[in-house]
């Protein structure tokens, strides 16, 4: 049977040192390599039409599904809901007298955001 080396601390040292002028020197021999270029993540936003399309649905239609055709999904969602609680509101005759008003601020609220699309867009 062959006999096991015994590895001393002298050894190991040795072994790395001889390791590490090895790999310094492929480290230094490498070429670069060469990275293709970043590209530039595309701006985030809402063409013209669709802002304008949203403004008229907002107007014309129905607050909030305009918003959310211009892409403004949260402001959109909200201006639907408080939309229908206006509406639910407007049933009794006490209700109508909070329902009203809340469906006038949602619709120019809705008109608002509308605006905004435009603005964002151009």
């Amino acid at each position: 049977m062959a006999a096991r080396r015994k590895t001393t601390k002298k050894a190991v040292r040795k072994t790395a040192k001889r390791t590490t002028r090895k790999t310094a020197r492929k480290v230094a021999t490498r070429k670069p390599v060469a990275r293709p270029p970043l590209k530039k993540a595309p701006k985030k936003g809402v063409k013209l039409a669709l802002a304008i399309a949203g403004l008229v649905i907002n107007v014309a239609i129905l607050p909030g599904l305009g918003s959310l055709i211009a892409g403004k999904i949260r402001t959109g969602v909200l201006q639907l809901i408080f939309l229908l609680l206006g509406f639910l509101l407007t049933i009794t005759v006490v209700g109508a007298i909070l329902g009203i008003p809340l469906m006038i601020a949602i619709w120019v609220w809705s008109i608002v955001t509308g605006i905004k699309a435009i603005q964002e867009a151009a």
